[in-house]
């Protein structure tokens, strides 16, 4: 076999614990005329390029203490230990050459590799075994692309997807392999196993690649391939500063790719051969506060390609290829904060969840050309990912400042992700088939926000609770399972809604405030997938919110009286007069100061003091002003008023025609509002002395400065005590 070897291309390094004569080279040279490991020692290689010039025979341990390893031999391969070459940190590049990447094994033969039985290749970057040093410059990208990007016509078998341009060429499995296969040229012989479980980049990718007639034979090997890593997260939720900023987790990255080719001979198995793709990483998860939050897309599964230009030949093993399953969609949660105090009270803010995609997991066996041992190919479980669970819950609306309203709760929706599909397709290719599922769709939750709370309000009427906000949720598709009798399709996501409840409404002394409306709640299940058995719909749990509570009334406290016994003689009372009534405690027991009483001139008043059978004032008509803004008080204000308590004595024609008014005027004497009494009733412990009764009266976003009472032109009433009210 003639194999064109570029020893010029060689770099020299120094060696380290290896078996032969050291040459010097070039800058980090490491040069070596022959390898030997003997089983049960370990050879440590200090730099990444080593150099035999000769054979080189790995029985024992050879490891990469940098984790990376270029390995050229002038002469033939043969590992029968293992071989090691672990990164503490894998980053590989995809977009640079084999030969550049900082991790990873690559191994150049002029003669040929045989790794025999319990032979351990352990490596987490990419892997390159080829007798053709320009494979260096090609790219790990290169290798992965061209699993699925057939440009050539030479005998293949790969599962590529549905719509990969290849299906418009007729499959076929026709003749025998030719008898290259069986001529003396020695063969490539993969044996063991490979462990490539820990490579944690994305499209990582495994290629052995060769030119020889003696062919490639895979014989009782076993490949472990990485699970993809996830998609990075994106969590929003916590600094404040990201507050009402968008959150999309990343998707998850691709599973790897196996690329097993020979340009100038077949390909063969040889006992059981078991290939573990696979499984592509799980979209990233999503987190946001008052914004939307969107999980990464799964990532889709491994994939193989055996290409062989002198066939590919089956006839003599059983290859199992576990394809691995479709990453999951990431979750996404959107949470609402507590909007703001205001007048009246802020809305809370909408939110929407939406859980990513589960990968799709959708293959379809393509063979061509001289395939021969379809029978002894089996294709282990396909599995898409479920679909991302949505979790929205939308903010609270503000309270109401004093006398205002609360804001209504936000809106939540959320959305699970719906389930991958899962299809494979053989066509009429006689090879064995394992389980096909669909992925789940993921839940979706969304609880609309509360309504804030009514402020609460002494003299005028309370705020009116917000009113709660929509939860609307959808649960995630079931993915569909098909092209096997027995494809299960994936579950519909569940749903489940709950509407936002209504806010109290606020205190008051005059009106309480109303409580808000419930939010609404829809919610909708995600359906089973369309194809397969097995699936089931997701359930719906709607829930709308309860309508907030009523605020409650503020009792009014009689802070301070004044009763009519600090005039000294009875008889009438000349109309105009200001009386300087003391003020005292509500039990009338201490004085605490005083308060103006003008008995207003107005036509026709008449004002009498009378201290039999107690000390009381009448007038009919007539009008009095109890000038709350000029009383005086030893410490403190009276504050703000909310009407007043009055204890009649008697009355003469108070009626709906002729009624008691009790008005409060601001300090412009523009009335804010009036209360009409027309029922005045007498204690019935004592027929002289009515019982007492209160007045509330609204400010209207004004300020109570007096209290007028009314007793209109036909009627006649009298007074034995007055109470001011404060809340």
């Amino acid at each position: 076999m003639n194999r064109p070897y570029a020893l010029a291309l060689l770099l020299a390094l120094p060696m380290v614990a290896l078996v032969g004569c050291t040459t010097g080279g070039g800058p980090g040279g490491n040069v070596t005329d022959m390898l030997n490991v003997p089983a049960g020692l370990t050879r440590t290689v200090d730099t990444p390029e080593l150099t035999v010039n000769g054979n080189a025979t790995v029985d024992g341990t050879l490891t990469a203490s940098a984790g990376r390893l270029l390995l050229r031999v002038g002469g033939d391969l043969t590992v029968n230990g293992t071989v090691n070459a672990v990164a503490a940190a894998s980053a590989p590049v995809e977009t640079s050459a084999f030969s550049a990447q900082t991790s990873g094994v690559c191994i150049v033969t002029q003669g040929h590799v045989t790794f025999g039985d319990g032979s351990v290749l352990r490596t987490n970057g990419p892997v390159l075994i080829t007798d053709s040093e320009d494979a260096l410059s090609t790219t790990p990208g290169d290798a992965y692309d061209e699993v699925e990007n057939i440009q050539d016509d030479l005998p293949t078998l790969v599962p590529l997807p549905p719509d990969n341009p290849a299906f418009a060429q007729a499959a076929s499995v026709a003749g025998a392999v030719p008898q290259a296969h069986a001529e003396q040229a020695v063969p490539d012989v993969l044996t063991g196993t490979w462990d490539c479980s820990g490579f944690p980049g994305d499209r990582p990718v495994v290629v052995a690649r060769f030119s020889g007639a003696g062919g490639v034979v895979l014989r009782r090997w076993t490949l472990i391939s990485p699970a993809a890593p996830p998609g990075a997260d994106d969590d929003k939720s916590t600094n404040p500063d990201d507050a009402e900023h968008s959150a999309t987790g990343a998707n998850g990255k691709n599973g790897m790719r196996l690329n097993i080719r020979n340009d100038a001979g077949p390909v063969s198995i040889d006992g059981d051969v078991v290939i573990n793709l696979a499984d592509g990483g799980d979209g990233g998860s999503a987190a946001a506060a008052c914004a939307d939050a969107t999980g990464g897309i799964g990532g889709t599964s491994g994939n193989m390609r055996i290409t062989g230009a002198g066939g590919v030949d089956l006839t003599n093993g059983t290859l199992t290829i576990n394809p691995g399953r479709g990453g999951n969609g990431g979750a996404a949660t959107a949470t609402g904060l507590k909007a703001a105090t205001a007048c009246p009270g802020a809305p809370g803010c909408d939110v929407t969840a939406t859980g990513g995609k589960g990968g799709d997991n959708l293959k379809r066996l393509f063979a061509r050309g001289n395939v021969e041992g379809l029978e002894n190919v089996i294709i282990g479980a396909l599995r898409a990912g479920h679909g991302g669970d949505g979790t929205a819950t939308a903010g609270e609306g503000g309270d109401g400042e004093e006398c205002c309203d609360g804001g209504p709760g936000g809106d939540a929706t959320a959305v699970g992700g719906a389930g991958g599909s899962s299809s494979l397709n053989v066509g009429t290719l006689p090879v064995q088939t394992g389980d096909v599922i669909g992925g789940d769709g993921g839940a979706a939750t969304a609880t609309g926000g509360n309504g804030g709370k009514g402020g609460d309000c002494k003299l005028d009427p309370g705020g009116n609770g917000g009113a709660g906000g929509d939860g609307t949720a959808t649960g995630g598709n079931g993915g569909s399972g098909s092209g096997t009798p027995g494809a299960t399709s994936g579950s519909g996501g569940d749903a489940t809604a709950n509407g936002g409840d209504g806010g109290a409404g606020g205190d008051s002394a005059v009106q309480p405030g109303a409580g808000g409306a419930g939010g609404g709640a829809t919610g909708t299940a995600g359906a089973a997938g369309s194809q397969g058995t097995g699936g089931t719909p997701g359930t719906t749990n709607a829930n709308p919110g309860n309508d907030g509570p009523a605020g409650g009334n503020i009792v009014p406290t009689a802070l301070f009286c004044f009763w009519f016994d600090f005039i000294p003689q009875d008889g009438q009372i000349p109309a105009g007069t200001v009386l300087s009534a003391p003020l005292y405690d509500p039990d009338h027991t201490t004085q605490l100061g005083s308060i103006p009483l003008l008995l207003r001139d107005v036509p026709g008043a008449q004002y009498f003091k009378q201290s039999n059978p107690v000390n009381h004032v009448g007038w009919g008509p007539g009008e009095g002003d109890l000038q709350i803004s000029n009383a005086q008080l030893g410490t403190g204000t009276v504050g703000d008023v909310v009407g007043v308590r009055i204890q009649t004595l008697a009355e003469v024609n108070i009626d709906q025609t002729r009624p008691l008014v009790v008005q409060g005027l601001d300090a412009n004497g523009e009335v804010l509002d009036q209360m009409q009494i027309t029922q005045v009733t007498p204690d019935q412990s004592d027929p002289h002395l009515g019982q007492p009764f209160d007045v509330l009266l609204q400010a209207h976003g004004g300020t109570i400065a007096t209290i007028r009472i009314i007793v209109e032109n036909g009627g006649f009433c009298t007074f034995y005590g007055i109470w001011i009210l404060d809340p």
